[in-house]
């Protein structure tokens, strides 16, 4: 497992989220989502859960796993809801 510490959007809380390395990044960003949806904030409607790490803009490819992503120990992801048609 691949301990990786993630913020949301509209939430000041940051989670230490388990991953395991053949976790897709779609997987991993509907985990992250299900720990804050309805709980510490709303997903907007018709929006997907994106991760990006924290220093860059760019989202990570949902396609890609945990390893292949190349995410080690305690890296820092920002979850954000995004429009499906921009998603």
């Amino acid at each position: 497992m691949i301990p990786l510490y993630i913020s949301c959007e509209e939430d000041f809380a940051i989670h230490l989220v388990p991953a395991a390395p053949q976790s897709s990044i779609r997987e991993l960003a509907a985990a992250a989502a299900g720990l804050v949806v309805d709980k510490r904030c709303r997903q907007p409607p018709a929006t997907t859960p994106r991760l990006r790490r924290i220093d860059a803009e760019e989202f990570l490819p949902e396609d890609l796993t945990a390893e292949t992503a190349g995410l080690a120990a305690t890296d820092w992801l920002h979850l954000q809801f995004v429009p499906e048609t921009q998603a």
